[in-house]
């Protein structure tokens, strides 16, 4: 089973938590923001991928593990996505937004 992680958009985040290590860093990474169709390839070409079973080895989606993942301006059709291909999205959030 395989986990993808996108980086969907590392330098956004809404607080700026002094454990954090984007704040401890005390400048941005310039990546910028994942484009959607970058991230719709990824996710398409590794849930095609199956096993000799027919299993499929994609086991869930994980949008950014740096900065806050629901400012992600994609991420309703992140979200859409994942559902179209019923694919869990894993979300770690600060919790935030309501």
């Amino acid at each position: 089973m395989r986990r993808i992680t996108l980086l969907t958009n590392p330098d956004v985040c809404n607080l700026r938590c002094p454990l954090c290590f984007l704040n401890q860093r005390a400048f941005a990474f310039g990546l910028g923001e994942m484009n959607f169709e970058v991230a719709r390839a990824a996710i398409e070409k590794y849930a095609a991928e199956r096993d000799a079973s027919g299993k499929r080895l994609l086991r869930e989606v994980i949008p950014s593990t740096m900065g806050e993942p629901l400012l992600y301006s994609h991420f309703d059709e992140l979200l859409e996505l994942c559902k179209l291909l019923e694919i869990p999205l894993n979300l770690t959030t600060n919790g935030t937004f309501p």
